[in-house]
């Protein structure tokens, strides 16, 4: 498929429609190995009427018509001349692979035809395919951009087939197939269960239920729609969906006891085997890793899963599905520091499930987070350190383990004199998501200021790192590397003046 996008419509067909007949391939004989063409020669050149040109090409012509070539006064062509678009019918006949004119106009008419069907339908779609009335005919051209790998005009050929001729369960099949491409897996499910509802034996749509349905998660439907399909794939729908049928037991009762290294196991086996747009199991993976208090990766496994709105996960996975993985969201957003963000997903999922007690949790958590950052902030600015500090400490009563209130409490210390407690705030929040810039900056200065420079350059050198030089951290580096090199030639000096008393006490004795 991705070869076959490499060539789109308009170099396919060529500059004009010569290109589109010779693909390139030069057949003009040379300038100098053809006699000049008299200047009234045109006269001599049997051309049909142009009236009945235009009506051939909307009609087809005759096979029965003929032209007589035998004309010996007829002198040689020119190619280099300026003619007529019925001159150029003829020479294009006479170049022919069956040297007739009707084949020349039914060239000219396919290539007409197919500029219209495809070239310009791109540039406008709506309005060319609206102009087409034969389904199969659309059928057909989506089927061509979808081998392109144009999953987006195909949907528009698709869509018009389906809107001349709703019986025809292949164009909803075929557009579950180009939805399925483009990650709309709902949508896609929805067009091939309309597919089997017009026609129950259409097998292309089961197998392709069946696909859908192990990818998300619905084993019990995947199995059930394979075994009406007439592809007998065994190794890789119907034994990974009986061994995902068990995967997911398993998942289910590590959630229950809390075991969140076997949970993180299991739902990663899940993905391999075939799970890979399932929200509930992203959000178990992102749980687990909370609970772990390794926030970065949560983050990045949360960003990684399916990308699916409130509504199409309520209506295809259910209240309870929804409910967890907006709970499960919001935990995410708060500890990423978007707290806007998590207040709205927590009401989100008090609204889903408003007897949920974690997600009333969560909403409380997520308040109270951002209500802390929001007047720490504020204190922060006026200069009111101490309160700032107070404020942020609050906060993290109630989620302990908030990188951003850390880091925020760690500035205000830094403010305060307080290096020390400063460095063990940044240390933690690094601990929970280890590629916090702010917070290792923070901490680099801290130990700056209390001379531990061999920890401070090494923060400073991960920070240029991922910086990618900034000038402000060069600077700091720089000057941590020179003290640590005077820090160092002292050491070096002291411990002589200690040796030396000792060196020369012993030589008086020997002596």
């Amino acid at each position: 498929m991705a070869e076959m996008a490499n060539h789109p419509v308009e170099t396919e067909v060529g500059c004009g429609l010569l290109g589109a007949v010779f693909h390139g391939r030069n057949f003009w004989p040379r300038k100098h190995s053809s006699p000049s063409l008299p200047k009234n020669c045109s006269k001599h050149i049997m051309k049909p009427p142009l009236t009945d040109i235009s009506k051939r090409l909307r009609g087809g012509l005759p096979e029965t018509v003929s032209i007589n070539r035998s004309n010996s006064a007829i002198p040689p062509v020119n190619p280099f001349e300026k003619r007529t678009s019925s001159e150029n019918a003829i020479l294009l006949g006479n170049l022919s692979k069956h040297n007739h004119p009707s084949s020349t106009i039914k060239v000219i008419e396919y290539h007409r035809k197919r500029n219209e069907m495809t070239g310009n339908i791109l540039r406008n779609p709506k309005k060319k395919v609206m102009d087409i009335l034969n389904p199969e005919e659309l059928k057909s051209m989506g089927n061509e951009q979808y081998n392109r790998g144009r999953l987006e005009e195909a949907l528009i050929f698709y869509d018009r087939a389906i809107a001349l001729d709703p019986s025809k369960a292949s164009y909803r099949s075929n557009k579950s197939a180009a939805l399925t491409g483009l990650g709309r897996f709902t949508e896609a499910v929805f067009e091939c269960r309309e597919a089997v509802k017009i026609d129950p034996c259409c097998h292309r749509a089961h197998h392709r239920l069946a696909a859908l349905y192990l990818r998300l998660g619905e084993t019990e439907k995947a199995i059930y729609h394979y075994e009406r399909s007439d592809t007998k794939d065994e190794s890789s729908i119907l034994i990974r969906a009986q061994a995902l049928k068990t995967i997911l037991i398993q998942c289910r009762e590590a959630h229950k006891l809390g075991d969140w290294n076997t949970l993180l196991k299991e739902c990663h086996h899940a993905i391999t085997m075939g799970a890979d747009s399932v929200p509930q199991i992203y959000a178990m993976q992102a749980e687990s890793l909370l609970k772990l208090h390794r926030h970065e990766e949560a983050c990045a496994i949360f960003i990684k899963g399916p990308n699916f709105d409130t509504d199409t996960c309520t209506r295809f996975f259910g209240l309870t599905v929804s409910a967890y993985v907006s709970i499960i969201r919001a935990q995410v957003e708060i500890v990423s520091g978007r707290l806007e963000d998590a207040v709205k997903t927590a009401v989100m999922a008090v609204r889903l499930d408003a007897r949920n007690v974690e997600a009333n949790a969560v909403l409380k958590r997520a308040e109270a987070v951002a209500s802390a950052r929001s007047r720490g902030n504020h204190l922060y600015k006026q200069s009111k350190f101490v309160e700032a500090c107070v404020t942020y400490t609050e906060g993290l009563e109630h989620d302990p383990h908030n990188s951003v209130l850390l880091c925020n409490r760690a500035a205000c210390r830094i403010k305060l004199g307080q290096f020390e407690k400063s460095a063990e705030d940044c240390t933690v929040a690094l601990n929970l998501r280890p590629s916090y810039n702010k917070a290792r900056l923070r901490r680099a200065h801290c130990n700056s200021k209390l001379e531990r420079w061999e920890a401070s350059i090494q923060d400073y050198e991960l920070l240029i790192m991922e910086t990618h030089g900034d000038e402000e951290v060069g600077r700091a580096l720089f000057e941590a590397q020179v003290q640590l090199k005077r820090q160092q030639c002292e050491d070096h000096e002291r411990e002589v003046r200690l040796l030396h008393p000792v060196a020369t006490k012993s030589g008086t004795l020997s002596g």
